[in-house]
């Protein structure tokens, strides 16, 4: 894997997360580039760099997000991308790596993991949790679901982009078998 390739594309996501997602939010939910690509870096790339790289996504994320609006948060994001990475690396033999389909799923969950871990540490950590005023576990989980929406609209768009740019950014395809006939 390419680290510097992928310094870079955390970078730019980074940097397109912070001023582009306040323009296309839709009811307080904003797209979640990050996770995107971490998602297709743990289907793409070795497991030992798939993780690294989910955990660092996750730091980047809470560097760039929720981490520092509340004080000492940061580390949320960055634990919750490196167990969805695990779970991704543990899983990813057993599908079809480069199907569309796998890639939606994986994000899908992927994005109700996150989003429902950060959403619930921070009511927890600033006491908003429950009460008449407070968020509500279906509050959360509607938080979850529709950044999970939003966040497959746009899959296709990142997975035909990073696919296309796989040589450059030192992911190998994954392997094939076929049978001989």
């Amino acid at each position: 894997m390419n680290w510097i390739a992928y310094a870079i594309v955390l970078y730019g996501l980074a940097a397109l997360q912070t001023t582009l997602a306040a323009v296309v939010e839709i009811r307080s939910v904003r797209p979640d580039l990050l996770l995107l690509a971490a998602a297709y870096y743990a289907l793409a790339a070795r497991p030992g760099d798939a993780l690294l790289a989910g955990w660092l996504a996750g730091l980047v994320s809470d560097l760039c997000g929720m981490g520092l609006v509340q004080g000492n948060n940061v580390g949320v994001g960055a634990l919750s991308f490196g167990l969805a990475a695990w779970v991704v690396v543990k899983a990813r033999d057993l599908t079809f790596r480069e199907h569309l389909g796998v890639y939606l799923m994986i994000v899908s969950g992927w994005s109700v993991l996150a989003t429902t871990a950060a959403t619930g540490w921070l009511a927890w950590r600033t006491g908003t949790w429950g009460g008449s005023d407070g968020l509500s576990a279906g509050s959360v989980a509607a938080t979850a679901f529709w950044n999970a929406l939003y966040c497959a609209f746009l899959a296709p768009y990142v997975h035909w982009l990073l696919r296309r740019f796989r040589w450059r950014l030192g992911l190998n395809p994954a392997p094939t078998y076929r049978s001989r006939g």
